[in-house]
């Protein structure tokens, strides 16, 4: 009796352990994920076909540093200053990097907003190139570090100026989720997710071929205990339903990392008349503008000018 009771209860043990173990390699990926410093994000851009907006960058554009302190965190990033600015109300954007990058993976966008006389701020994330923070949090704490990064652009240009949003995946959650704390005129999200819990889910079913049961709960708590992250608490669709900030959501069809139905249920839940939604053929996570980079080009610049022409009328 004693051995028969023994077998199955060192089955369950070894089996609850072995849970743990992935729980935390998962929570792992989440929170501390690779760091790609700038000479790997200038490679990847040159090779997506950037390096001309590389080049800006390097000789052209007039960068102004900048380091913000947000909660534990140290933020570094620069001003560019448009030396042809738009006339009327000064207009800025704020662009946030993914997961793994750092601010040179913006630049890409930086030049078609600084192309419309926007002046642009970009910044590395807490956890990511020259900036300080212990851990990734999928937008938890990164959408206050945005806010504050908006807030500082208000300081910088007044008050007035017209402020918007460029997000990219994770850049993109944590900046609709800012939406809460701060207050832009409006923002574009390439490949966001709506949920961190249901991205999560599929991407540890299909990636890492994992049962969701019981290794997202047990991930959950661990997050709770090791880095004060709760899985369960960053929900961009949240945010999208009490906004009235019109979103443009850009995302591909062939995104195996966050689904386009991620972008599809977001706007069906933007209240902003002005909100759009772009689906780009056979694009993968973040690809839109590689493969599709005039498509992208024009429907950004297009919903800018028309959130621009609503702020002017309205003003």
């Amino acid at each position: 009796m004693k051995a028969s009771v023994w077998i199955p209860g060192a089955a369950v043990l070894t089996l609850g352990a072995a849970a743990c173990v992935a729980a935390n390699v998962c929570l792992n990926m989440i929170c501390l994920p690779e760091c790609y410093d700038e000479a790997h994000e200038r490679a990847r851009e040159t090779n997506h076909g950037f390096a001309d907006v590389l080049d800006l960058w390097d000789h052209v554009w007039q960068r102004e540093p900048f380091t913000l302190p947000s909660g534990d965190a140290l933020l570094q990033g620069e001003i560019i200053r448009n030396p042809s600015p738009a006339p009327g109300r000064t207009r800025v954007v704020v662009i946030c990097h993914g997961q793994t990058a750092n601010r040179i993976a913006c630049l890409k966008y930086a030049r078609i907003f600084l192309d419309l006389g926007f002046h642009a701020v970009v910044f590395d994330e807490r956890h990511f190139g020259a900036s300080t923070g212990r851990c990734c949090m999928l937008g938890q704490e990164e959408s206050h570090d945005i806010a504050r990064v908006m807030n500082f652009a208000r300081e910088t240009f007044g008050n007035d100026c017209i402020l918007a949003l460029h997000g990219e995946s994770m850049g993109a959650a944590s900046s609709i989720l800012a939406l809460q704390y701060a207050r832009a005129d409006f923002a574009i999200e390439d490949c966001p997710f709506a949920s961190t819990e249901e991205m999560t889910r599929v991407q540890v079913k299909t990636m890492a071929h994992l049962p969701a049961f019981p290794i997202l709960p047990l991930a959950g708590e661990l997050g709770k205990l090791r880095f004060g992250y709760d899985l369960w608490k960053v929900n961009p669709i949240e945010a999208v339903r009490k906004t009235d900030t019109p979103i443009c959501f850009m995302h591909g069809d062939n995104d195996h990392l966050i689904d386009c139905s991620h972008s599809k249920e977001m706007f069906a839940a933007a209240r902003s008349p002005l909100s759009e939604l772009h689906l780009f053929a056979g694009s993968g996570h973040a690809g839109s503008i590689v493969e599709h980079r005039d498509e992208y080009e024009t429907q950004m610049k297009a919903f800018i000018e028309k959130c621009l022409a609503s702020l002017e009328k309205s003003a």
